[in-house]
């Protein structure tokens, strides 16, 4: 829950969810009305900001399972045109019937 992890952040950085709030400019109880309603991304990111770490840290959401270079490739491939996307099919198809027959 998001409210907990901001706890739990308040106390790793020895802060507490009313300096927060106080030093982010929100207004007081702004960050426990969380465990009702939802927050705006904007809120969001300032936290994240302010601790350091990633939206998804905060927000506790897993890591993506794809490697760095593995997310650079698929950015390189999406932004070929239709035939150069072909082409990587056809040599990847090519590579995949070498290595079973190996």
């Amino acid at each position: 829950m998001l409210v907990n992890q901001i706890k739990n952040l308040c106390r790793a950085n020895k802060t507490t969810i009313a300096a927060l709030e106080r030093e982010l400019e929100f207004g007081y109880g702004t960050i426990h009305k969380w465990r009702t309603v939802n927050p705006g991304i904007d809120k969001i990111v300032k936290i994240a900001d302010f601790f350091a770490i990633s939206v998804d840290e905060l927000l506790e959401r897993p890591q993506s399972q794809y490697s760095q270079e593995t997310k650079q490739l698929a950015e390189r491939y999406e932004s070929m045109s239709q035939a150069e996307q072909g082409l990587v099919r056809c040599y990847m198809e090519l590579v995949s019937a070498c290595a079973q027959r190996q």
